[in-house]
């Protein structure tokens, strides 16, 4: 059975939004309380926004946009994997779930707009 390509763009906008619509419902009470004195959230901050650059990197023609979100997304996500992993080992569902986000973030980062 082949591919069906025709579906790639439609799948590339998918990812987009949900992973935007993920990290937003995830961190947005967060990032209402404005608390730049926290470590923890301005990196929530830095990913809640970059999250919307990658959704908004998909309307602009050069993919430079996309891959610098691909690429804060996925190092974020390595960050808060390790840090998650550190706290309750493999048994921690966080774990995989920023693991699917570092997924999504490498694929945008390797893909750009193309």
């Amino acid at each position: 059975m082949k591919p069906i390509k025709n579906l790639e763009p439609a799948a590339k906008w998918i990812l987009r939004f949900s992973l935007a619509a993920y990290i937003i419902c995830l961190y947005f009470n967060e990032v209402k309380t404005f608390d730049f004195k926290s470590v923890t959230y301005i990196i929530n901050l830095i990913y809640t926004l970059f999250a919307v650059l990658l959704l908004l990197g998909g309307i602009s023609k050069n993919g430079t946009l996309t891959i610098i979100s691909g690429i804060v997304l996925a190092l974020i996500s390595a960050y808060k994997i390790y840090v998650a992993y550190s706290l309750d080992s493999l048994t921690n569902p966080a774990v995989y779930l920023f693991l699917l986000v570092f997924g999504v973030g490498v694929f945008f980062m390797s893909k750009g707009n193309t």
